[in-house]
């Protein structure tokens, strides 16, 4: 018998360990691993991670793209009904006549119709030749259009069911192989246990024990490891009111549940250490591959049961399985169970299976939570920035409205400057809110997912988002571009040049800020400034580009607009306390200026990459060329001083 340790439990084993000693401890007092594994994905599901990050580098790289980089081409107006034959809205509901000036004509893309613009607020995804096509544009349709069922051109044959039985069959046949090779992967593994549990379930638990048996399952459960417990059959306390299986299946010999695909009905010599049989040695079957094994290379040691009353509110009611004498395993023997035998390949990749379950699941709730939480703080966030969205368009598509006037009638400035300064406002945070929008779900790339189930989360996630954009950033071209149709080039320009003047304003505000905080980092923790020169060089790029402006203006002194500048990045630091770099004090304080300088430098690159889709969406093409490559100047440094240090350390607060 194994000698008990002095907490209580008893020791078990390890794959891997020498000597049989265990290289795990834990006391109910004292908590303590030697062994930490972190939990990753599979290959495939790494993969997809991958896949998934690229596509959100895509999306950031699609974000900053100004409309004269987009692909121009519009739909069929073939089947558009003549404007002048039609003096009121074809909605039947509406009827609404139509003025020069007050309520102008709009056509529905799919049908031809003409309606007033109220009666068009829909969407819908349309070919050039007007026919519904998920992968189609966005175009503004009727009510009746929106709500149509969609037209499918051709016929259409699914092929995945198809698809699916021949990969099954092809993914069984090499199953079969890599299980007579003796070389079964992790996923065979899975699979070959899953199938000894299910039978184990449907044929020996159809039996059901008597009442002693009831009363047996009710006793408390004593000693153990984490609850889960060790076993070995030189410690286990056998039960008379163990459910016995009928004589009749020691007559019929080993169930059928218990045979795999490859089990081996006849052979000469033991797969394992190719000893051939004798006339009098007795020969067994592995319950996993199927092979013929001698008694030396195999043990009873998988254990299929049932979990115990006292811990079925933790481990569930169904059947499990284990091999016995390896961390994992239950405490005692259970009331309901059976012994199966397998061949020591197949046991050593068991037991190696079952401890990296074992201890992925001791780690699953912590790394589940963070990951999960991490996930929620940045949806909301990116809810915030929707939101914004959601209620900023409709003002938008208002004011052009206001504007909009027939093409017959003369055009014309409008009486107040106002209205230029309110569209070029909107227009303006439109912009910004689009630009928040991609950073946010960028940093979703930062997410690790510990399970399959997270990593669909997260994709799921990220492709609602993704849509959201489509939808919404090509709600919001359109307008420009209609915007430009109905306005005169002294309009349009007036606008611009306000939203120019705000966007290298704010520009300069934010690298300027950054500039002053890390130069203060750097000479607070003693650190190399080469970054806040690097910093600083961008922003007096940015700077001088800004002073042109005010200059061309002639609206303001640059000296007195130099001032305000000043004050309001003093006043942000200061009052306001409203910095961007805030590294953590618990972290500086015990890492020191190692944390403080990674820190730092990725959220630089993150500030800057802002600045830069900013300055990029909001400004004309070839306004700012000079800030426009500095700050991409900027950001190729930070990005790939950023990956070198990923690449040479691991630094625990990653």
């Amino acid at each position: 018998m194994q000698p008990q340790s002095p907490h209580g439990g008893y020791p078990c084993s390890s794959p891997g360990s020498p000597g049989g000693a265990s290289s795990f401890s834990y006391h109910p007092h004292q908590y303590s691993l030697e062994y930490n594994q972190s939990m990753t994905l599979s290959k495939a599901e790494a993969r997809e991670w991958q896949h998934t990050t690229a596509r959100i580098d895509t999306f950031v790289e699609k974000g900053s793209q100004d409309d004269s980089q987009l692909p121009s081409g519009d739909i069929s107006k073939g089947h558009w009904k003549r404007s002048s034959e039609r003096s009121n809205c074809s909605n039947s509901k509406c009827r609404k006549k139509f003025g020069p000036l007050y309520l102008r004509k709009h056509h529905c893309r799919k049908c031809g119709g003409v309606f007033c613009g109220q009666c068009l607020q829909f969407r819908c995804h349309l070919s050039p030749l007007a026919e519904y096509d998920p992968s189609g544009k966005l175009y503004q349709v009727c009510e009746i259009c929106y709500n149509a069922d969609t037209q499918t051109i051709g016929k259409v044959r699914e092929l995945t069911k198809l698809f699916c039985t021949a990969r099954s069959k092809f993914q069984a046949q090499v199953n079969s192989n890599a299980l007579v090779q003796g070389n079964p992967t992790k996923t065979i593994l899975k699979q070959e246990c899953a199938r000894l549990v299910d039978g184990y379930r449907r044929d020996a638990l159809s039996h059901t024990p008597d009442s002693q048996d009831q009363a047996d399952n009710n006793k408390p459960k004593s000693g153990g490891l984490f609850g889960f417990g060790i076993l070995t059959p030189k410690i286990l306390i056998p039960k008379t009111s163990i459910p016995k299986l009928p004589t009749s299946r020691s007559i019929k010999g080993i169930p059928d549940w218990q045979k795999p695909t490859t089990w081996m009905s006849e052979g000469t010599e033991c797969k394992v250490c190719d000893t051939p049989f004798g006339r009098l040695d007795k020969y067994h079957n592995c319950r996993i591959c199927g092979r013929l094994v001698c008694l030396k290379c195999s043990h009873k040691k998988l254990l299929l049961y049932v979990p115990d009353a006292c811990d079925r509110d933790r481990l569930g009611n169904q059947p499990r399985w284990a091999i016995i004498a390896i961390v994992g395993c239950p405490e005692v023997e259970p009331d309901k169970h059976v012994y199966l035998r397998v061949c020591h390949p197949c046991r050593e990749k068991l037991e190696t299976l079952q401890v990296e379950a074992y201890y992925e699941s001791l780690q699953e709730a912590d790394d589940t939570a963070d990951c999960m939480a991490r996930m929620i703080h940045m949806h909301r966030n990116i809810v915030a920035v929707q939101q914004k969205l959601d209620a900023a368009l409709p003002e938008y598509k208002q004011l052009i409205d206001g504007m909009e006037i027939e093409p017959e009638s003369p055009k014309s400035l409008p009486s107040q400057r106002s209205n230029m300064q309110l569209l070029a406002k909107h227009q303006g945070d439109l912009s910004d809110n689009f630009t928040k929008f991609v950073v946010m779900v960028s940093r979703l790339k930062k997410l690790k997912p510990q399970s399959s189930t997270q990593l669909k989360l997260v994709k799921s996630l990220i492709s609602c988002k993704f849509g959201f954009y489509s939808e919404n950033m090509y709600e919001f071209r359109q307008l420009k571009r209609r915007l430009a149709q109905i306005s005169p080039p002294e309009i349009l320009q007036e606008i611009q040049e306000m939203v120019d003047s705000e966007a290298i304003n704010s520009a300069c505000l934010c690298i300027g800020q950054l500039a002053f905080e890390s130069l203060h980092l750097c000479t607070k923790y003693e650190m190399d400034v080469q970054l806040s020169l690097a910093i600083k060089g961008a922003a007096e790029v940015c700077e001088a580009d800004l002073k042109e402006n005010v200059d061309m203006r002639g609206k303001e002194a640059w000296e007195e607009h130099k001032e305000a500048l000043d004050v309001f990045i003093k006043t942000q630091l200061g009052e306001r306390k409203r910095w961007y770099v805030r590294p953590s004090r618990s972290r500086s304080s015990y890492y020191g200026k190692s944390y403080v300088s990674n820190y730092l430098m990725r959220r630089s690159e993150e500030i800057v990459g802002q600045i830069y889709l900013q300055l990029r969406t909001r400004c004309a093409d070839r306004q700012f060329e000079k800030s426009k490559e500095a700050l991409t100047e900027l950001k190729d440094t930070l990005e790939g001083v950023a990956k070198s240090q990923e690449a040479n350390s691991q630094l625990p607060w990653q």
